[in-house]
């Protein structure tokens, strides 16, 4: 879980600036209410992602396993937090194809990151069904 903090403390600290800095530029194109919710959930995640740079997976899990309330919390974080990945894509590609201007800057790609770990995520499952649909067993009498 280290490796994986530090990531998304690094990608959503990225965006963060960018939506801050589009804001500052009064930039018209990128300002709307997906921008907004960049604005004020990138900081709920880059504080979630310090909490597990210094609390391990197996801690986590058992204290929102044991403790209803928190449990409930992290649900709801979890939703909003794949909503948060899609607005991420979506927002992406309007500030592409609405052609802004003001918006060209190389952390406008950092905004992909939850379509990159999808696609990645998806290439595995499916690399993996093969292998187990593939690959001989001994009832197939080839081993």
């Amino acid at each position: 879980m280290l490796v994986n903090s530090i990531i998304i403390l690094v990608l959503n600290s990225i965006i963060l600036r960018y939506v801050y800095e589009l804001e500052k530029k009064s930039c018209k194109c990128s300002l709307n209410g997906q921008q907004q919710f960049i604005k004020y959930f990138a900081p709920v995640i880059i504080f979630v992602s310090l909490i597990g740079l210094f609390v391990s997976d197996k801690t986590f899990l058992q204290t929102v396993l044991s403790n209803k309330l928190l449990g409930v919390v992290f649900s709801i974080y979890t939703i909003i937090g794949m909503a948060y990945g899609i607005n991420l894509v979506l927002y992406f590609l309007k500030l592409v194809y609405s052609k802004c201007e003001c918006s060209r800057d190389w952390k406008r790609y950092g905004m992909l990151y939850p379509a990159l770990g999808m696609a990645i995520i998806l290439l595995l499952v499916l690399v993996i069904t093969c292998l187990l649909y593939t690959s001989p067993s001994p009832r197939d009498g080839l081993l």
